[in-house]
């Protein structure tokens, strides 16, 4: 301790931090409490698996 503590309050903060040190933190983002959202396939995803089909070159058409 950093400093002297004497009677309830020592008993208390001796609890405390016994009680505390019992559970582990984690990140609850990597837990699975939380459901991750599936990114949806965009329009240009769904052209770009269509063999033959440059959607690059396409876009660059368009902004000419």
């Amino acid at each position: 301790m950093p400093f002297p503590l004497e009677g309830k309050l020592k008993d208390e903060l001796l609890r405390l931090s016994n009680h505390i040190s019992k559970y582990e933190m984690f990140d609850i983002d990597d837990s699975v409490l939380i459901p991750r959202a599936v990114p949806e396939e965009t329009f240009d995803d769904r052209l770009k698996k269509i063999q033959g089909f440059d959607v690059e070159e396409l876009k660059r058409q368009c902004i000419l």
